[in-house]
């Protein structure tokens, strides 16, 4: 005579679920919001790094011709310092060549549902996987609701400006850096790999005193000297 499994129906199966589902459900939960709001955090970090990068880029651009037209012709009227602040990209970079040429040349089910299956008519199979899904789909909502809490819009916000700023800042210093590269190298051709290095690992205000002595150095030593 043939030997059956056990029969499990639906409030059993409801009852040994639940004690498994939900033990350390809540710990469960709060880990994975954690990391849910910390990749929605890092996120908005990456997007205000991306904009601040941006930003520094054309302000930095600017900032260096204001220097550049400063440093060449004295003291810029206000309806100049305007104009620069309002142009186009395009424009900052034609005018910011021109200076500089004029300064350098002259991105399952669920394996416990399938062990089951066997002992399992199919009605109370799908009830179960229904049941096992509703429970899924409340653990998802509790993660999302906490992470939402943990990743407020205020808390994104200080993300982003955060990112923004550190991008501006990198961006900005780049861009300064790149341009008085590229007027040095005009002005004296070729660089040594010493002064490649000082212009990587130099703070702004070592451009700023550079870009000064370029106007009247007659030589990359002159630039500079300790002094």
């Amino acid at each position: 005579m043939a030997t059956h499994g056990p029969k499990l129906d639906l409030e059993m199966y409801k009852r040994v679920v639940d004690k498994i589902t939900r033990t350390n459900t809540a710990k469960f939960i709060e880990q994975v919001a954690r990391q849910v709001a910390a990749k929605v955090l890092q996120k908005s970090h990456e997007q205000g790094v991306a904009q601040g990068r941006d930003y520094g880029v054309k302000h930095g651009q600017r900032a260096f011709l204001l220097r550049l037209l400063t440093i060449r012709f004295g003291s810029l009227s206000e309806v100049v310092v305007e104009r620069i602040r309002k142009a186009s990209s395009y424009d900052i970079e034609y005018w910011t060549a021109l200076m500089l040429d004029d300064i350098a040349f002259g991105s399952e089910e669920s394996s416990a549902a399938v062990e089951l299956a066997p002992i399992l008519d199919p009605e109370t199979l799908e009830a179960m996987r229904t049941y096992r899904l509703k429970l899924e789909q409340e653990i998802i909502e509790k993660i999302i609701a906490v992470a939402a809490r943990r990743a407020t819009e205020e808390a994104q916000q200080e993300a982003f400006d955060r990112g923004a700023e550190q991008g501006f800042e990198h961006a900005f210093q780049a861009v300064q850096r790149g341009l008085l590269r590229d007027l040095l190298t005009r002005r004296f051709g070729s660089l040594p790999a010493a002064i490649d290095t000082r212009l990587d690992t130099a703070s702004p205000h070592d451009i700023e005193r550079w870009t000064q002595r370029l106007v009247d150095a007659a030589s990359l030593d002159e630039v500079f000297a300790p002094r």
